[in-house]
């Protein structure tokens, strides 16, 4: 709703975020959102059994908890170390998908990874992209060929005092050949 007041257009939006309610599934899908930034096996339950009371099909990424270690000013901010509430355990993640393929209201199209907020070094998402990316080659070959979405954004540290801003140059340079090498936008 927000989004679409900014002036946002539906197909342009994701929806993500931890615990969305069965009428929030169901007011984006009316609204032909992008897709869902899916976040455990029972949201994907739930939006394929939403979608289908509604006759439609769910576009979704798997928000995929890396594991990967971040460094930033506290531990609350960090989203993307092992044993994080937030996002499916990548560990699991070739099941969810697994079962996001076999389900008839789900359309897999995309894999997101937040790995923190504050986050000043590149090191960290170097790798968390490393991670996903192995990941998608596995979905690829259980079928998965409707992925084109790669997010593994937000987080950026924001300077407030003494720190160094990220060097978004270097970030892009360490992350584009590999992104662009997997064909994913």
């Amino acid at each position: 709703f927000r989004a679409r007041e900014a002036g946002f257009t539906p197909d342009s939006i994701v929806f993500s975020g931890v615990g969305k309610s069965e009428q929030e599934l169901r007011d984006a899908l009316t609204a032909g959102i992008l897709m869902f930034n899916v976040e455990s096996s029972f949201e994907l339950e739930q939006l394929n059994e939403v979608a289908g009371t509604m006759g439609m099909r769910a576009s979704i990424a798997l928000r995929v908890n890396p594991e990967v270690q971040v460094d930033t000013p506290h531990h609350y901010t960090r989203t993307g170390e092992r044993g994080n509430k937030f996002g499916i355990p990548i560990d699991e993640a070739l099941d969810v998908a697994r079962r996001a393929l076999a389900l008839p209201h789900i359309t897999l199209r995309g894999l997101d990874m937040h790995i923190g907020s504050q986050v000043f070094q590149l090191e960290p998402y170097r790798e968390g992209l490393v991670r996903l990316l192995d990941l998608y080659e596995q979905m690829r070959l259980l079928g998965a060929t409707d992925i084109q979405y790669l997010d593994i954004g937000g987080g950026f540290a924001v300077t407030y005092e003494d720190e160094l801003p990220m060097d978004l140059d270097a970030l892009a340079a360490a992350l584009l050949p590999r992104i662009q090498q997997s064909g994913l936008s």
